[in-house]
């Protein structure tokens, strides 16, 4: 668990996620409309990474989207494929995230994730990450959105250091397996650029009763 973000648990049953964290060793709860990761396997090249990132809800109806956030990150060093995915299916049913996106075309590792789930017995909903095939069109997006304040990273994150640190001579020398936590932000945040979340909608009421959100 990263220091910035002390997620206790997470409920789904009703019309969104709710996160309840310490803040300051105080209980608050905090409305996503949609929680999500990404993964970037492991290799003999390239330390395996996951990122959790959450958009939250936002009840003025009339706004722009609520920036994501990065919930929660982990970069794998060891060797172990069952150690990587248990850290990340925990991380995954902590935080209520769904779905993960990864690389589904890479049939080495989608195999070993889909046999680890079957041997755990894990539903975990995954898709494949859009543009897998391209990390630019990724990294373009994560750097547009973070200088517009759409992307919150916080400074304490590993990711953001990797962020910062790319050049464009990089782009030359195998990025997916240099920046590996940039590669599983990529990978979740190219899904919510193609797949945003909606909005629940907002009925107009009569004055005097209170406003509410119907899906």
């Amino acid at each position: 668990m990263v220091l910035w973000y002390q997620l206790k648990n997470s409920d789904s049953s009703g019309r969104f996620i709710i996160h309840t964290i310490l803040n300051g060793g105080v209980e608050e709860q905090i409305r996503y409309l949609s929680v999500r990761a990404g993964v970037s396997f492991p290799s003999q090249d390239a330390a395996g990474a996951f990122v959790v990132v959450g958009q939250e809800l936002d009840d003025k109806y009339e706004t722009a989207p609520a920036p994501l956030v990065l919930l929660d990150e982990w970069e794998f060093t060891g060797l172990s494929v069952d150690t990587f995915w248990d850290k990340v299916t925990d991380a995954v049913v902590l935080h209520d995230a769904k779905p993960i996106y990864f690389d589904t075309q890479d049939e080495a590792n989608l195999l070993a994730f889909q046999d680890y789930c079957n041997r755990k017995k894990l539903n975990i909903d995954y898709l494949n990450a859009p543009f897998a095939d391209n990390f630019f069109t990724g990294l373009s997006t994560a750097n547009d959105w973070w200088s517009e304040g759409r992307l919150i990273l916080d400074k304490t994150s590993q990711v953001r250091n990797q962020l910062k640190s790319i050049t464009r001579a990089d782009l030359k020398e195998s990025p997916e397996t240099k920046f590996p936590l940039v590669n599983a932000l990529r990978h979740v945040l190219s899904g919510f650029r193609k797949y945003p979340p909606s909005k629940p909608l907002k009925l107009g009421m009569p004055m005097g009763m209170k406003e509410g959100w119907m899906l």
